[in-house]
């Protein structure tokens, strides 16, 4: 086991291994890292291994993972491939590092797409209010395809940080949801826009790709990576 944190120096692909990982192995990444402090859904999840010189499993460590799961706008799943191809859309929901060297996202990224299923479409976003703009993406092969819509979200005055969907999910599926929470918070309760985020896709699947290009409603966009820091 690494007991210091690495140098950062540029990572180096022979020195990491990406394979599958259970949802337990993410909570610190997930619940304690990562900006958002909470689960998405998640369908898969791998893990970044940084090896040892010595072999063998005990002397990995697991320092970053990715999971994929499925969006949680029915909308976004039908803008990116048509209501025919919608079931075939999944998420890139979280990534995190523990050391966050130079090319370990590239690593840990493109080495669990080839992980998943080939007949998927993998849309990920980049947050404008962390600061964050894909280059992570654009170095792995996805397609920008512009900015996301912005729409009022839930806040609480008490706790500034627990997210939207945590605060629907109190009235989850009820059709009276807005008053019940006002019921509930009070004066604590407050909406506000949030911020927009860079969209980008991937898939792997050539026939797949054909089909949904026949109806993505999203207009492809050619950027430029030295615009883009994050």
């Amino acid at each position: 086991m690494h007991d210091e944190k690495p140098n950062n120096e540029r990572a180096k692909k022979q020195d990491y291994k990406v394979r599958a990982i259970y949802r337990e192995d993410c909570e610190e990444f997930i619940l304690r890292i990562h900006y958002a402090h909470r689960w998405p859904s998640i369908t898969w999840a791998f893990g970044l291994f940084l090896c040892s010189d010595d072999s063998g499993d005990n002397n990995e460590e697991l320092c970053g993972i990715v999971s994929y799961g499925t969006p949680p706008s029915p909308s976004v799943r039908t803008s990116l491939a048509g209501v025919g191809y919608s079931n075939k859309v999944i998420e890139l929901n979280r990534h995190c590092l523990k050391y966050n060297r130079p090319n370990e996202a590239s690593i840990l990224i493109s080495q669990s797409i080839k992980l998943l299923p080939l007949n998927k479409i993998i849309v990920s976003f980049a947050d404008i209010g962390q600061s964050h703009a894909g280059c992570i993406y654009q170095a792995t092969n996805f397609m920008y395809t512009g900015m996301s819509s912005s729409a009022l979200e839930y806040k609480l005055h008490s706790n500034p940080k627990i997210h939207d969907t945590t605060i629907k999910d109190n009235f989850r599926s009820q059709l009276n949801r807005r008053k019940l929470l006002e019921e509930k918070f009070g004066g604590d309760l407050y909406r506000v826009w949030n911020s927009r985020k860079h969209r980008y896709i991937l898939t792997r699947n050539t026939k797949i790709q054909a089909k949904r290009d026949e109806c993505l409603s999203l207009q492809v966009i050619t950027i430029s990576k030295s615009n883009s820091k994050s």
